[in-house]
Parts: structure tokens; C-alpha cells; sequence
């Protein structure tokens, strides 16, 4: 069977929270190769090591999983704010503002994770973000005149 976790290529960046907790579990945090094993997305043990490298959960405001027990209560099946189905698993800013942590802007989302796993046949997640992104390019750059109407 194959593996769902992607390994990413090496860092010369800081390693993030779940970098370090899975140094921890790996042995000496200190030494070189431990933390070079964690840049390369494998633990002391071989282990796969998900987002290794990534700054992501230092990213998240200090009362996280507040907001995460707070989404929960609103919304116990986890329906997706973009498709309309239960079962998101990732909590996604409304917005798209990441910064903005209120806890009206959370909702749940599905993502490619629940794609593979097999509980969403959308990745929602994907869908807003490359809408998002699409949205902004065209605040930026307006559309070009089409070479046969000019």
C-alpha cells in the first residue's frame, strides 16, 4: 500500500513545532543529525515525518484549540462551509484572512486528506483557495484584450 505522506525536500529553515515534537520522539534534539533527519522529512526511527519544515504551528494563535472546541460546538457534524456536507475535518478562515482568528470566521472544511481517505469526493479546501488565488490575480492584472477585438 502506498503511503499518503508526502516527503518534502530538504530545509535550511527553522524547524516548526511538529518538526521538533517528532525530533523528541526521535532522540536527541541537539544533535546535527537528528534535526537534519527532521529537515528531511525522517525521523531517528525512519519514520515519515508530516509538514516537516513547516512553520505552520507557530503560525496559529496561542488559544487554537479553544477556537477548535469552540467550531465544534457551532457545528458538531462538521459541515463543509463550501460544499454543504459533514465531515470537514480542517478548519478554514471564511475570509480567507488568515490572520483573522475570530471565532465566527472559523468553519470546517474538507481538504485533499479526506479526498484520499476516502470521506469527500471534493477537496473544498483546494477549490476556495485556487478561487481565492484567482480573484486576486485578476485585482492585480486585469484581464488582456482579447489580440482579435483590439
Amino acid at each position: 500500500m502506498r503511503s499518503q505522506v508526502r516527503i518534502l525536500p530538504p530545509r535550511l529553515a527553522l524547524v516548526g513545532a511538529t518538526g521538533l515534537a517528532a525530533a523528541g520522539a526521535a532522540g536527541d534534539t541537539n544533535s546535527t543529525a537528528s534535526r537534519r533527519q527532521i529537515l528531511d522529512g525522517v525521523s531517528g526511527r525512519g519514520e515519515r515525518v508530516p509538514f516537516a519544515g513547516s512553520d505552520r504551528a507557530s503560525r496559529l494563535p496561542p488559544n487554537w484549540e479553544q477556537l477548535r472546541d469552540d467550531a465544534h460546538r457551532r457545528n458538531p457534524e462538521h459541515i463543509c462551509h463550501w460544499c454543504g456536507k459533514p465531515g470537514g475535518t480542517d478548519l478554514d478562515h471564511i475570509d480567507g484572512d488568515w490572520t483573522n482568528n475570530a471565532s465566527e470566521n472559523l468553519d470546517w472544511i474538507h481538504s485533499k486528506r479526506d479526498v484520499r481517505a476516502g470521506r469527500s469526493k471534493r477537496n473544498c479546501h483546494g477549490e476556495k483557495t485556487g478561487r481565492e488565488a484567482a480573484a486576486a490575480r485578476w485585482k492585480r492584472e486585469p484581464p488582456m484584450k482579447h489580440p482579435g477585438l483590439l
